[in-house]
């Protein structure tokens, strides 16, 4: 009866834990897909899915909800939000100006985190460079001016009122963390602004680093500490600062993400299932429960499908709503093109589409297939009856292509005629390489 209560105890603790985050409001300038992304570390050690994914209506209006433990980072378009457990938010995001983002909701916390981080340096960009704008015309000059924009970043974060320590503490090592990515990255942008002899750059690149090496050691050493991963600035800079900070060797989780990242990268590269499974005992050798477990995920998913194994069966619908078995296609090369009205860059693809279609028109021993993942039939049939667009459409309930790890599209695969996987990420129809890769396997070649 005791190991039942304790059991009881812990099921609930864990479910309480657990809280629905609801987020809904308005989208400019942007009709996409669009997905609700996890900035934390376990991203870098996990594939693209599916998860708090949503499109905004033609007006821009969305509605998205989730389950979240604890507060983390995420991002939707241009803005970093910050979000806890339970928060209730009511957004207006602009994907061309984040600044201008506005929030409204249950809690003065989160309304207040999330206006603060409506100007966030973009790491990318250089953090506090901004792209460059604010290189000088000499390296002192230049490190002066990004040590005064943290001092005044410093000041706008203090001038917050409602943010809980958690968040006030990220924010804080955050603006080291951009502080120190850009001295790291004042070389870069000092050399487009004002570019040196060829010959000269490497001396250049040394000098500089002297120079700002000693003010990022100052700016990370203190803040050497495996709670910050969740930033992404932290975690760039303490990969490229292991040799500096002597700290970041020692601290055994961060160390141990690092292999994650490592171990992550490798299994991604990796086609040949015995080499996938080479890489289990390096796996399982990871001590920290969330890492070990992101990174299984991934080696679960690298181990399904892949070049050469017998493709799935799948039922898809024509556009008379007739369904259609994909394996009644069997003894030809199959070209799956995969889109949606609401991705842009498949939209593109469709005008190559036809004229890759057209250019295989008299082989009957090739069959192209333009096949949609709309959620809306009705939609879908009005698009491709409105640009009268030719050739084999179909449509499919997206969930229905797990097997084939269809997270982002446009996506292309492509079946050997005995209904094996050519390639599983085939090339777009707009690649000049695809003819040729259909034209060898329509003559019987089939790679390996």
């Amino acid at each position: 009866m005791k190991y039942l209560i304790i059991a009881t105890i812990c099921f609930v603790s864990i479910n309480l834990s657990a809280q629905k985050v609801l987020l809904s409001g308005t989208i400019l300038n942007f009709h996409n897909q669009m997905q609700v992304e996890d900035l934390s570390e376990i991203r870098e050690l996990s594939l693209p899915n599916l998860e708090r994914t949503f499109i905004p209506d033609s007006a821009g209006k969305f509605s998205v909800s989730f389950h979240l433990t604890a507060p983390n980072y995420f991002r939707i378009g241009r803005n970093i939000l910050y979000l806890s457990p339970g928060d209730i938010l009511l957004v207006t995001l602009d994907y061309m100006a984040p600044e201008k983002a506005h929030f409204a909701g249950n809690s003065a916390a989160s309304i207040a985190a999330n206006q603060y981080l409506e100007s966030t340096p973009f790491p990318k960009g250089g953090s506090f460079l901004n792209a460059g704008d604010h290189i000088k015309n000499n390296i002192q000059a230049t490190i002066d001016t990004v040590l005064v924009i943290a001092s005044e970043r410093k000041k706008t974060l203090d001038s917050y009122q409602h943010l809980t320590k958690e968040f006030y503490r990220n924010e804080e090592v955050r603006i080291h963390a951009d502080l120190a990515n850009s001295l790291w990255h004042i070389p870069t942008y000092f050399l487009w602004k004002y570019p040196v002899k060829k010959e000269t750059i490497p001396d250049f690149m040394d000098s500089v680093q002297k120079i700002t090496t000693p003010y990022i050691v100052k700016h990370l050493s203190d803040y050497v500490d495996p709670t910050y991963l969740k930033l992404v600035v932290f975690r760039d800079m303490i990969a490229v600062n292991q040799k500096a900070i002597p700290e970041i060797k020692k601290n055994r989780k961060i160390q141990e993400f690092i292999r994650a990242c490592d171990l992550f990268d490798k299994l991604q590269e990796l086609e040949n299932k015995q080499e996938i499974l080479a890489l289990k005992p390096a796996i399982d050798s990871i001590q920290t429960l969330d890492y070990r477990t992101a990174i299984i995920n991934t080696y679960d998913k690298k181990l399904g499908l892949t070049n050469g194994d017998q493709a799935k069966d799948l039922t898809l619908t024509n556009r008379a709503g007739k369904p259609v078995k994909l394996s009644s296609l069997k003894g030809k090369v199959i070209y799956i093109d995969i889109w949606a009205t609401w991705c842009g860059p498949c939209i593109e693809e469709l005008p190559q589409l036809e004229k890759l279609r057209k250019k295989f028109a008299q082989n009957k021993e090739i069959e192209f297939i333009s096949l949609s993942i709309e959620d809306d039939k009705q939609k879908w049939k009005n698009y491709i009856s409105k640009n009268n667009m030719q050739g084999t459409q179909m449509i499919i309930d997206r969930s229905l292509l797990n097997d084939y790890n269809v997270i982002s599209i446009p996506r292309v695969i492509i079946l050997n005629k005995n209904f094996t996987i050519a390639a599983m990420f085939g090339g777009l129809p707009s690649k000049t390489k695809t003819v040729d890769f259909l034209n060898q396997l329509v003559g019987g070649y089939s790679p390996k």
